[in-house]
This record gives C-alpha cells, structure tokens and sequence, in this order.
C-alpha cells in the first residue's frame, strides 16, 4: 500500500507492471524566527516611511520618491513573503495529509497577505492593503507562538 507522508517510492502493481509513484515534494518552509522577524521589520519599515510622509505633507513638504518607494516596496516584500510563507505550509499540509486547525488559519492568512499586496498596486485601494497587511502579519506573530 501506500502511506501519505512517505519520502520514499512506494509501488503498487496493477496486473504484471509495477506503478512507481513519485515521492512526495515539499515546498522549503521559511523558519519562524526569519519570518517573524522579516515580517516586523518590513512593517516597521513601511509604518515608518508613512508617518513621515503625512508628516511631510502636513508641513507643506514634496514627499520624496524615494520615501514613496520604501513604503510601497516594504510593503510588497513583506506581502509577498507572508503569501510563500502561510502558502507553503499549507500546500506541504496537504500533500503531507497533516490537515489541522493550523493550516486553515494559515489558508486564511495566505489570503489576506495576497489581497493586501494585491491592493497595494491600486492607488484607490493602497491604504486599505496597507492595513490587511498588518492585520495579517500581526494575526501571523501570534500564532507563530502556537506553531
């Protein structure tokens, strides 16, 4: 027979010809601690250039492109890296069989890191990425407690 989870070959004969099933692939996993911390800092990060672009604003200044490009950049990398980091210990959950709770609320995070960055690219809706991008990384520290 075959069992879920195995890294090695399993076979199974269909009449005379043996059927050799490929081992199971999963995707590298991205540890708790370079997540965590890269998530936190690509927050920051982002949370920083936009204080001080309101704070340019408010005082009369030309927000630099630069600043602009912090922003938007931090954010970006930092949503593109919650999507392969949630995204990836799902797919390994599945392929693996080792559905649990963690995988439905990684499913979930995957998602709000994907809409939020998506958004990011649309000037109407940016503010509002911004935010679900936060709400994901803030959702994601704390379950990386209970991982």
């Amino acid at each position: 027979g075959v069992t879920m989870g195995n890294s090695t070959p399993a076979t199974e004969s269909m009449g005379d010809q043996p059927i050799e099933k490929l081992p199971i692939r999963k995707l590298p996993e991205i540890s708790s601690d370079v997540s965590t911390t890269v998530g936190l800092a690509t927050t920051m990060t982002g949370s920083a250039a936009d204080l001080a672009m309101k704070e340019l604003i408010k005082e009369g200044y030309r927000v630099p492109t630069a600043l602009k490009f912090i922003s938007k950049t931090s954010g970006i990398f930092g949503g593109v890296m919650g999507v392969y980091d949630n995204g990836s210990k799902v797919y390994n959950d599945v392929v693996t069989g080792e559905i649990d709770n963690h995988t439905n609320v990684n499913a979930a995070q995957t998602g709000l890191y994907t809409a939020g960055t998506i958004m990011l690219f649309i000037p109407v809706t940016a503010p509002i990425g911004a935010i679900i991008l936060g709400v994901a990384t803030a959702t994601d520290f704390i379950q990386g407690y209970f991982e």
